[in-house]
């Protein structure tokens, strides 16, 4: 890696860490060794790494989509290419890195309506990358193909995109398609695709604002909107599914609000950002600058207990009150005395682990069960599976 890190060969954690809660974040990296998908993150901010459909391992090549936590893969070698594009942390046993320190792949995007074809001097295939353009996000489906350096293609309303090696020898679009290549718009290798500029009589670009977590008010003219929606059920413990609420305006309004029906996915739903068409199939995109603040009114809390030890108890979400049942006894052989610990959360810690002191009220304690208040009044109960053999091991024998 740079400055020298990569030339360990070495087991390291790559983790990728969606931080900002600004929409999805999308990246792809190779290693000129092994990588295999972990759930350990390696340190990283995010201590826990999701498995999903969302991400691809294809020989030493990894890329994928990381919304609301983490990824994370376990590799050997160096990393040879990088990329991330939208809110994501890049992290290496832990340590941040810049993906600015690595070369990138040049991606090609295609957005509009219409059929393409292209062909380079060297490997290409699909990607979900855009490359920095500002085009709906890009899809991966049958009706395209990739035979060897060749492509054929279609798009209608979204965008195709390809990581290409080398040069573009051949490039033809119909007109209703605009090309760009790493972010720039691009006519091909001799720059000559007809009229690309037309008149100056282009439709001004709508207005997109969120009113709410599942709303977007759409003012000026426009023909469909996309609306990328993250999705939660009632498991706190499942990864978040993406999902997409598509719009057509038929009626031709020019001031339109677009909610996400109630249920439309699931119990709860949060706008991540929305892709809207208008004119001559340009489009306008922006993310919901309140979509983090959204997940964590909408979202149901991870809470959970569990017990850690004999004495101990691991609470998961940020709560008011733990009571501990603790079972004592002393050095004589007297019937066990059952009391209660319980503390306070005066710091609003959302990840807490709470023992009961030694000696608290006797000799020999042993922590039976445990009962956690939210700030919502909600209760959580947990019950130490071990406490029989707890009781075996910490009790003096009769």
């Amino acid at each position: 890696m740079a400055n020298g890190a990569g030339a360990q060969t070495s087991t390291r954690t790559l983790a990728v860490v969606n931080a900002t809660g600004n929409g999805p974040a999308k990246y792809r990296f190779t290693v000129d060794g092994d990588v295999e998908k972990t759930t350990e993150t390696g340190g990283a901010p995010k201590a826990f790494a999701s498995r999903n459909n969302d991400d691809a391992v294809s020989d030493t090549t990894v890329e994928g989509r990381v919304y609301g936590g983490a990824d994370a893969y376990r590799i050997s070698g160096s990393v040879t290419s990088l990329v991330v594009e939208g809110g994501a942390g890049i992290y290496v046993d832990g340590e941040a890195v810049d993906p600015g320190d690595y070369s990138a792949p040049s991606v090609l995007a295609i957005t509009g309506d219409g059929e393409y074809a292209f062909s380079t001097d060297d490997t290409v295939e699909k990607t979900t990358l855009t490359g920095g353009a500002d085009v709906p996000p890009a899809s991966i489906n049958a009706a395209d193909s990739v035979d060897g350096t060749d492509v054929l293609g279609s798009v209608f309303g979204g965008t195709d995109a390809y990581v290409v090696d080398g040069d573009l020898t051949e490039f033809d679009l119909e007109d209703g398609l605009t090309g760009y290549l790493d972010g720039e718009e691009y006519a091909g290798p001799s720059n000559v695709r007809g009229e690309t500029e037309g008149d100056d009589d282009s439709t001004a670009a709508p207005e997109l604002a969120f009113p709410d977590c599942t709303s977007v008010e759409i003012s000026g003219a426009f023909e469909t909107a996309s609306l990328e929606v993250l999705v939660e059920d009632d498991d706190p413990e499942t990864t978040p599914m993406e999902q997409v609420y598509e719009y057509e305006n038929d009626g031709d309004e020019t001031d339109v609000t677009v909610s996400v029906p109630d249920d439309e996915f699931g119990p709860y739903q949060v706008l991540e950002y929305v892709s809207v068409t208008y004119g001559d199939g340009e489009t306008v995109e922006e993310t919901n600058p309140d979509a983090n603040e959204c997940r964590e009114e909408t979202f149901p809390a991870d809470r959970n207990v569990e017990f850690v030890d004999c004495t101990s108890v691991s609470v998961t979400g940020e709560f008011e009150e733990l009571s501990i049942e603790v079972l004592v006894r002393d050095d004589y052989p007297t019937t066990p005395m059952e009391q209660v610990y319980t503390v306070k959360n005066e710091d609003g810690s959302a990840e807490t682990t709470v023992s009961v002191p030694e000696d608290e009220f006797g000799t020999y304690q042993v922590a039976e069960r445990a009962t956690v208040i939210y700030p919502d009044g909600e209760t959580v109960d947990a019950t130490n599976p071990d406490a029989e053999t707890c009781r075996s091991e910490t009790f003096p024998s009769e």
